[in-house]
């Protein structure tokens, strides 16, 4: 009979796995529990908050002494209101230095983060289904991809606060180191990818939605030139001047309350400020962006297949809220308001172009009749 060491270590257990599947519901805890801690507004936000109450102790500091000191006195009424300004701008962002109170402001305009999700990772990929839509993300798209103990956040545009929130909950058998290795797969075939026109893991997003026999294909390049006038940078471009108005009366009041340092020092930065805030208007404005993609893909009677760059959907056609023919473009905007664009050239032959055109308009025809 053998002799056992009881000494001996135990050999570890080596998770090999080359997927790691999931099958739940995105709920707000989980969008909450995967928001990004150190990102550039929570940082700014604490720090403001330590400013603010800081100056509220500071400033209630000094009323106190004055009172005791000297007693009441018209000077120090623009003390109090400055000191009751700051307080009710603590106690407002408060809310803000919590992760469920700033996902909540998040989700309210995002509420399509929060969908059924049933999919897997893989070495090429994640596939992604929300129940109605067949989502996929090709290594290019997924180098951003943050891995963590408590699920994997894979974004879903340039939004930093747009990313699906796949929480250890939801896989099978959640292993950070497989999930880790699988992202680091994603680096690697991003970095060795040569054909900006072949994007890495194509044969997966192939194999995941197979071109029906009645379906047309196409393929190409589409270059956008876009306004800035959008209501993100409309938003920013408000809170910004907001935030400057609001400085330069700290400063007016601070200078009348003989605080000069303070008031010269509010009113500096709310002149440094300015400069970028007129920029933003100038963008918003007048500004342009050109966007320009590969894409590749079908549509059929009933489902549109498109993938743009490395990230993929296939969708049911009865989607397509509406359609505009540019003559050499067709412009699918979606019932939720998403929107493809369709090059003459990116198909084979005039017949299918036509063909194209008109299940587009029979579609839409069809969906604002059963409405």
């Amino acid at each position: 009979m053998p002799s056992v060491n009881p000494y001996q270590a135990a050999s570890p257990v080596i998770d090999d796995r080359q997927n790691l599947a999931f099958d739940s519901v995105i709920e707000s805890s989980d969008y909450a529990a995967l928001l990004p801690h150190r990102d550039l507004e929570a940082i700014l936000i604490k720090i403001l908050f330590g400013l603010l109450v800081f100056m509220s102790v500071v400033f209630a500091a000094m009323i106190i002494m004055a009172l005791v000191l000297r007693g009441w006195h018209e000077s120090l009424i623009p003390v109090a209101i400055l000191t009751v300004v700051m307080m009710t701008g603590t106690a407002y962002l408060v809310r803000y230095t919590r992760a469920g109170q700033r996902s909540r402001g998040k989700l309210k305009h995002n509420p399509d983060l929060l969908s059924v999700a049933r999919g897997e990772l893989t070495e090429l990929g994640i596939a992604f289904y929300d129940g109605t839509r067949q989502h996929w993300f090709g290594p290019q798209y997924l180098v951003n991809t943050v891995v963590s103990d408590v699920g994997v956040r894979v974004y879903v545009d340039q939004n930093p606060y747009r990313y699906l929130a796949l929480t250890s909950r939801m896989f099978d058998s959640y292993s950070v180191k497989v999930a880790e290795r699988l992202r680091q797969h994603w680096c690697d075939q991003a970095a060795h990818a040569t054909d900006p026109g072949v994007p890495a893991g194509l044969d997966a997003w192939t194999a995941l939605n197979p071109m029906p026999e009645d379906a047309i294909a196409f393929v190409g390049t589409v270059t956008m030139t876009q306004p800035m006038r959008t209501p993100e940078v409309r938003k920013i471009a408000i809170i910004e001047s907001i935030s400057i108005l609001g400085m330069i009366l700290i400063g007016v009041i601070c200078n009348g309350a003989d605080l000069f340092w303070f008031g010269y020092a509010a009113i500096a930065y709310a002149l440094f400020a300015l400069y970028f805030n007129a920029k933003r208007w100038w963008q918003y404005f007048h500004g342009t962006s050109v966007n320009a993609w590969n894409q590749r893909g079908w549509i059929s009677l009933s489902e549109l297949a498109i993938l743009m760059g490395s990230r993929g959907v296939r969708m049911p056609l009865r989607e397509v809220g509406n359609y505009v023919d540019h003559g050499s473009t067709l412009e699918i905007a979606t019932s939720e308001g998403g929107t493809f664009f369709i090059a003459r050239d990116h198909v084979a032959s005039d017949a299918d172009w036509t063909q194209m055109v008109h299940g587009c308009r029979a579609i839409v025809k069809h969906e604002q009749l059963s409405r």
